[in-house]
């Protein structure tokens, strides 16, 4: 463990105040989780010296920030604790796998998609769509994604994931459901058309993603999660067809009828 700071000033005669102050506050946490688990100076002392390695090139070692924001932290506003890895002198999170997929969707997003043209009734779509689009987003983005701050361990960390599975997923959403429904009608097009209902549509495939996100987080790394997310609107993209040729049916019926 790497950490800024070591014991060195709790440790001489003017930090032993500071030091009781400290012992106290990590107890009344321990103490409310573990009862009787309560730490004294020194194990509170031998636990700061525990982030005192050097740290190098080989080997692994996790790099500790406690308090990122100082001035944030200090005026009793937003602050974060980050922590990240290091293994053999390279930073460890998200592999570069992401980075590529990342780059792919993108890729074939700019290269197979084109917004609608503007039709006589565009006005009406969008005073009749568009709401539905707004509060999907908000779900998505804000719901789901700030519902995250309420998880003592993850609170920023799975906000930021949150906001760039969603927005991945959303992507590859539109390019799967816009070739699905485009090969289920038949449609003689080069590129997908992009409007408002086809992201409404990715928006709800995101949400999905979300609420699985929520029941791995913790479990699964940060590259795990979202190629889960990413096999995940597969499945969407199936049960899209389904949905559109259950709707065929109904209307055939209907007009039989």
């Amino acid at each position: 463990m790497v950490a800024e700071e070591d014991s060195a000033e709790l440790r001489s005669p003017g930090g032993r105040a500071m030091l009781e102050r400290i012992t106290q506050l990590i107890n009344s946490v321990v103490g409310a989780e573990e009862p009787g688990a309560a730490l004294t100076p020194e194990e509170v002392l031998a636990l700061i010296d525990l982030g005192g390695s050097q740290g190098g090139p080989s080997g692994r070692h996790w790099v500790l920030d406690p308090i990122d924001g100082t001035r944030g932290f200090v005026g009793m506003r937003q602050y974060s604790v980050c922590l990240g890895m290091l293994q053999e002198g390279e930073v460890s999170g998200c592999r570069p796998s992401v980075a590529l997929l990342s780059a792919v969707i993108l890729g074939l997003f700019f290269g197979l998609e084109r917004y609608t043209e503007l039709s006589e009734d565009a006005v009406e779509q969008v005073d009749r769509f568009y709401m539905y689009f707004i509060h999907v987003q908000i779900m998505v983005f804000v719901g789901f994604g700030f519902l995250m701050t309420f998880m003592r361990r993850y609170s920023h960390s799975a906000v930021a994931l949150n906001y760039l599975a969603s927005a991945l997923v959303m992507l590859e959403a539109v390019l799967v459901i816009g070739a699905t429904q485009q090969g289920f009608w038949n449609q003689k097009r080069s590129k997908i058309q992009i409007d408002i209902p086809l992201l409404i549509d990715a928006s709800f495939c995101a949400a999905s993603g979300m609420i699985a996100f929520g029941a791995i987080i913790g479990k699964s790394t940060p590259t795990q999660t979202l190629w889960l997310l990413v096999f995940q609107i597969q499945v969407w993209g199936r049960g899209e067809v389904k949905k559109t040729i259950t709707k065929c049916e109904a209307r055939c019926k209907l007009d039989a009828s």
